[in-house]
């Protein structure tokens, strides 16, 4: 096998994995979100503020949220994976150069479109049912 065409099936196996990972944790979020719907809706009485509702509707929230980030990450770094592919296959890439970084948190990862329409209703349903159980 040349260099090129390993080089070209690294990065194919890591556009997999990030997308593998997006897949899984929008399958978590959406999990965390059924679990605490259902808790809601078959014993009303575990949403009562006294028994502690609102600590697990944070912790719920604050799940989600991470979710949400960790998810804009893993599509981040699909994007940078396909754009060091396309970049190969146009052979504008020499060797085994690599430029992606990964130390950096993506904020605008987030609020892409596909990203923000999957979590937002994820988080709005579980902040909406711990407005409801005050």
């Amino acid at each position: 096998m040349t260099e090129k065409m390993l080089y070209t099936q690294f990065l194919q196996a890591n556009i997999r994995r990030y997308g593998w990972q997006s897949f899984i944790i929008k399958i978590a979020s959406v999990f965390l979100t059924l679990a605490f719907l259902l808790s809601a809706f078959s014993s009303p009485s575990a949403l009562n503020i006294s028994s502690g509702a609102s600590l697990w509707l944070a912790c719920a929230v604050v799940l989600a949220f991470l979710l949400w980030c960790g998810d804009g990450h893993s599509a981040d770094m699909m994007d940078q994976y396909n754009q060091l592919y396309e970049a190969a296959q146009q052979e504008k890439v020499q060797g085994a150069k690599m430029k992606i970084d990964c130390n950096h948190l993506s904020v605008t990862a987030i609020w892409r479109p596909t990203i923000l329409a999957f979590h937002v209703p994820m988080m709005a349903m579980l902040i909406l049912m711990g407005l409801a159980a005050k």
